[in-house]
């Protein structure tokens, strides 16, 4: 009988999180006696909680809002997570918290999925031969931790030189532009908001990769750029018309990285897959990052395979 071992997802909301399916699925794979449960924790109950955290406890995954707040908590942070400035993961060992950053290599694993270069759930990182496919011209949505995450993970996809930026909170845009210095990047703000972005930018769709941070929900205003997509729940090339982006789509050339997995599938991943372009999803993420999670926690490489087959049964079921 192995040693009980304890982990878990922590965050606020956190009853629709995927990451106990998959960590619990690695576990049973490994021949591990672990319990991985979620946590309701606001971020008032973040420091309370970690203080708690015993030496049964082996890490923990972190979601929304507490990616940012836990860095004030930890003992150390690696220096990929001191540098995005976020942390989903905690490795907790010989009493101390690590807090680390698996988000970056799970955008780069599942991407590189998306075009073919590697299978999915591979744990190393490293950036894209420029004789294959590499992205010239990178779009991000959003402005938050992932997004940051984002800027690290496009770094391994072939150093961009024009990145852009599109997000509701226009301040948080431009630090997010500031921060894309540290990674070689000269990135510039788009003054437009995500819904507005087919309207007033239809260009940007055609960036090499396009990575959304925000949440599906966040394209199912009425005022969105996918009525049509929203309106028949189909692709058609009228869809196509509505975005008025149609003349620049290059089939096949460009690659979306889409966060959201809940809920799923989310206009903007129907309306990309209806042009036949390859989408990076937000269960890809889940999977590539929760996998890299169970080698930092257990030590040993993650049962992919299992784990793959673990989350598709519970998203048909």
């Amino acid at each position: 009988m192995t040693e009980v071992k304890k982990a878990g997802v922590l965050g606020s909301p956190i009853s629709h999180s995927l990451s106990p399916v998959l960590h619990r699925a690695a576990y049973v794979a490994l021949g591990l006696d672990w319990e991985y449960d979620a946590f309701e924790v606001e971020q008032d109950q973040l420091s309370g909680f970690l203080r708690n955290c015993g030496p049964e406890w082996a890490g923990l995954s972190l979601t929304m809002p507490l990616k940012e707040q836990v860095l004030a908590y930890v003992d150390r942070l690696t220096p990929l997570a001191e540098k995005v400035r976020a942390a989903n993961t905690v490795v907790i060992s010989d009493g101390q918290l690590v807090g680390d950053n698996t988000d970056v290599a799970g955008m780069v694993n599942a991407i590189n999925s998306a075009i073919g270069t590697w299978p999915l759930g591979a744990t190393a990182v490293s950036k894209a031969p420029r004789d294959e496919w590499s992205a010239r011209t990178a779009l991000i949505i959003g402005a938050g931790a992932t997004a940051r995450s984002a800027l690290a993970a496009i770094t391994h996809c072939g150093q961009p030189d024009s990145v852009y930026i599109v997000a509701r909170n226009q301040a948080a845009a431009a630090q997010l532009a500031e921060d894309a210095r540290a990674w070689d990047l000269t990135a510039q703000v788009v003054p437009t908001t995500p819904a507005q972005l087919a309207t007033d930018a239809p260009e940007l769709w055609d960036c090499d990769l396009v990575v959304s941070t925000v949440p599906g929900t966040a394209w199912n205003d009425p005022s969105a750029c996918f009525p049509q997509v929203i309106a028949h729940g189909q692709s058609a090339s009228r869809s196509l018309e509505t975005l008025g982006a149609a003349s620049n789509i290059r089939t096949n050339t460009s690659v979306l990285l889409d966060v959201a997995y809940d809920p799923w599938p989310t206009p903007l991943t129907t309306w990309w897959k209806s042009t036949d372009r390859p989408v990076a999803t937000g269960i890809d993420l889940l999977l590539a990052q929760a996998a890299e999670q169970v080698r930092l926690m257990t030590g040993r490489p993650a049962p992919v395979a299992a784990m793959r087959r673990a989350i598709e049964e519970h998203m048909l079921g």
